[in-house]
């Protein structure tokens, strides 16, 4: 007989440890080998991709809000890996050391995504259908899940505890607190242990106090960072001594400093009570509140992101310098005037800091193209939940009771079992247990197996419901329906949507271009001037790359497709006396 070969599938893993120290340890090489063993014993599964979280703890879930795990859940929601796709873990705690319920519910959605998740250590494979027919696995998970997080939960007791204890003796000693650098224009006395000023930070004191002075006098935030950056004045050290991940000065820094009550000399560790006189003070207090009141009397210095995230490419669009792509307007709104234009700009150049590129980018246009022809935006998911009727938490909820439930009574007929077994004077008691817990079983089973058939009719029912977001039109027109609220919650879903879609999108403002990667695929939308007197129209329009990212002998030849461009533009209905690029 000719063995079947198993089906190919698709792995990714999965490892992460706590603390940057564990990496001079064993850790890592012992998660590899597991993958290794792991890949080899299962010829069927071809590693696609690894992810990874370095000294990110997953006690409290950060790992799966900033970290890789949370990459990699968003590849998955939004459908970038391949199926059938298997997670290989180490064991459940890499994935997370949560409290039991938050911990089933990040395994059970990955899970409902119909992901099979490998735990190395416990030498399982578990998928939704694994766990209704041998519950005794689910039962072995909830044990590993509750282990993990009275592990932390003990270590981060006892840490907490010696460490409010040691910042409670340097308080009254008025002495440094272990890790602490201080604020960038102290230094930490080796010999006394204490905070000074020293001769080396005469120049940041310099600077501390010309920027009270200037916010003082009526200067802005922004105004600000752009005189430092224009006087080449060099950037303080980070706080905690870590660099700076932006270059030069900038509006957020400044308002963090023009607000820092350090500058008085006192001191509040992460909320808790405040010490006077902890450090030595550089400003006066009335000079501090004089800064304050400016910045009351403009809210807008910090940079809100306002009621409806304007920008969807915060964090995500930079410039051919490196630098990031900030909102900006043409003009300031006025009661009776015309409606200011949203362009992005780089905010290096912004600050004046060394970016030459003059020029900005059309942000509704670009959005608008973007939108439109990048593929598989899961419209129905960003804004489904706006929707108070979607039912399938509902049921997802009473499925994990079950199957909770159906855990349970496997773990009891066990041991009625192993109790029967071990002899005619167990036998009498046990035997009831037994046959309650088979009848309970199997009634369990029949409730699980109806609900996961109406889970299906569910489902079917709402990917077909009328009014469904298909496409970036409707979308769209579903926003100019929407409260502010709604409207913000389902443009942000979108944003962190687009930050996981695309790899890399750089602007060029001189050439009016855009280049954008996603998905190994790669695109330049390019904005097209079309004017007909007295009126400039514009559009943007799109060239696609068959390559990932093509070398210079694979491009297009410019005036060839210069041609295509016009013809498509014709198409559009568009018609002029003459056709420029600018």
């Amino acid at each position: 007989m000719v063995a079947l070969e198993k089906p190919q599938r698709f792995g990714v893993s999965y490892a992460r440890f706590s603390h940057r120290k564990q990496a001079a340890g064993s850790t890592i090489e012992r998660q590899e080998e597991l993958l290794a063993r792991f890949l080899q014993e299962n010829p069927d599964i071809t590693l696609h991709e690894q992810f990874s979280d370095k000294g990110v703890s997953g006690f409290r879930g950060k790992h799966a809000k900033d970290g890789a795990l949370s990459r990699l859940l968003e590849a998955i929601k939004v459908g970038r890996l391949p199926t059938p796709l298997v997670l290989i873990i180490e064991s459940v705690d890499r994935l997370s050391r949560e409290p039991m319920m938050d911990a089933w519910d990040r395994f059970n959605t990955l899970l409902k995504a119909g992901v099979t998740v490998a735990v190395c250590d416990m030498r399982l494979e578990i998928d939704r259908e694994a766990l209704s027919k041998q519950s005794w696995k689910l039962h072995s998970l909830i044990n590993a899940m509750e282990r993990a997080h009275g592990e932390s939960a003990r270590k981060s007791t006892l840490i907490t505890g010696g460490w409010n204890k040691s910042i409670k003796a340097a308080y009254a000693r008025k002495s440094a607190i272990k890790g602490y650098v201080g604020p960038p224009w102290v230094t930490l006395d080796e010999e006394t242990l204490r905070y000074v000023i020293t001769e080396k930070n005469r120049p940041t004191v310099q600077t501390v106090r010309r920027i009270f002075d200037w916010a003082a006098e009526g200067a802005t935030a922004h105004g600000i960072a752009k005189r430092l950056n224009e006087q080449q004045v060099p950037l303080f050290r980070a706080h905690v001594a870590k660099d700076h991940v932006r270059q030069g000065w900038y509006q957020g820094y400044i308002t963090e400093i023009l607000k820092n009550r350090q500058v008085l000399g006192e001191h509040r560790y992460r909320g808790g009570e405040v010490i006077e006189g902890y450090f030595e003070p550089i400003i006066s207090p009335e000079l501090f509140f004089r800064a304050q009141q400016n910045l009351v009397r403009r809210p807008g210095v910090a940079g809100r992101r306002g009621q409806t995230l304007s920008n969807l490419f915060t964090g995500l669009a930079f410039c051919t310098c490196g630098g990031h792509m900030e909102m900006t307007r043409n003009r300031s709104a006025t009661e009776n005037g015309p409606e200011p234009i949203k362009y992005l700009m780089c905010s290096n150049r912004k600050r004046r800091f060394g970016c030459e590129a003059v020029g900005m980018v059309n942000y509704p246009k670009l959005e608008e193209a973007v939108l439109s022809f990048l593929p598989n935006i899961p419209w129905a998911d960003i804004v489904r939940e706006e929707s108070p009727d979607y039912p399938l938490p509902g049921i997802d909820d009473r499925i994990a009771t079950v199957m909770l439930e159906i855990a349970e009574l496997e773990t009891t007929r066990s041991q009625a079992r192993r109790m029967i077994l071990k002899g005619e004077e167990f036998e009498a008691e046990f035997t009831p247990v037994l046959t309650e817990a088979i009848a309970s079983l199997r009634q369990a089973e029949a409730r699980l197996a109806e609900l996961q058939v109406e889970r299906a009719k569910v489902v079917s029912t709402w990917e077909n419901r009328p009014g469904l977001i298909r496409t970036a039109q409707e979308f769209r027109e579903k926003m100019n329906i929407l409260s502010d609220a709604e409207r913000f919650i389902a443009r942000t879903r979108l944003s962190e949507t687009l930050k996981q879609m695309v790899t890399k999108m750089v602007c060029d403002t001189v050439r009016k271009t855009v280049a954008v990667e996603w998905g190994g695929r790669y695109a330049q939308l390019v904005f097209m001037p079309i004017r007909k007197d007295p009126i400039v129209y514009g559009r943007w329009t799109r060239l696609f790359y068959p390559n990932d990212f093509p070398g210079e002998a694979e491009r297009i030849d410019p005036k060839k497709e210069f041609t295509r461009l016009t013809h498509e533009i014709m198409e559009a209905g568009f018609s002029w006396d003459r056709f420029v690029e600018k």
